[in-house]
């Protein structure tokens, strides 16, 4: 029963690492588009986020 219960947290989790990843990828490249792009001057690269 256990095991059942940690192999299912294990499948969520690393769903919502997974989610994650992806939004915070697609708030950086709405940021880099919207920030970085028109604005220029910019320090961060495209595909580069800074973390914090």
């Amino acid at each position: 029963m256990f095991s059942g219960i940690g192999s299912l947290f294990e499948l969520i989790a690393s769903d919502v690492l997974s989610l994650g990843q992806s939004v915070v990828q697609i708030i950086g490249d709405l940021l880099n588009s919207g920030t970085f792009g028109g604005g220029g001057g910019g320090t961060v690269p495209p595909g580069q986020y800074p973390l914090g």
